[in-house]
């Protein structure tokens, strides 16, 4: 499994992996034009990572986005078929090795009482993140803002 910088030709594929996850993050992503400017814009500033599975003609496995100015994680999703195979683990280990531990990272994520949200939570409490602001409105929706601390253990310790 190879995590790299994601690219524009990736996008069609990234159009499908929205569409499955536009239920869990409750509002639309696959036809959104916003949405697909701010994720070629993060593959522009090489603010992207990808996994492709190279057995399947490069299919697009999952993909994360963040922000270097904000020390923040963007976005991030893995496709059904292919969740439970660490990539989600994969592409956070390279997304904070991208950012550095010398600042505290953020992340806009799901509340504890989304369930179909646990996932996803639980794969930032493995790395470290803890609930900042647990009933934060984003979007109109109620969220959790969980953070990482700066100079958090290496993440080779959590394997």
């Amino acid at each position: 499994m190879l995590v790299e910088p994601a690219t524009t030709e990736i996008i069609p594929s990234l159009q499908e992996l929205a569409r499955e996850v536009e239920p869990l993050f409750e509002g639309p992503m696959s036809d959104n034009k916003g949405f697909h400017e701010f994720i070629r814009r993060k593959i522009i500033q090489d603010e992207a990572l990808m996994v492709r599975d190279g057995e399947h003609f490069n299919e697009l496995m999952g993909l994360i986005a963040f922000s270097h100015r904000n020390s923040a994680i963007s976005w991030l999703a893995v496709f059904k078929k292919h969740k439970g195979k660490g990539i989600g683990s994969k592409l956070l280990e390279q997304a904070i090795s991208k950012l550095g531990n010398k600042r505290e990272i953020s992340v806009i994520t799901f509340s504890e009482h989304n369930e179909s949200g646990l996932p996803a939570r639980s794969l930032y409490q493995k790395f470290g993140f803890q609930d900042f602001y647990p009933n934060y409105y984003h979007d109109g929706l109620i969220r959790c803002i969980m953070k990482r601390p700066p100079h958090t253990f290496p993440l080779t310790t959590l394997a």
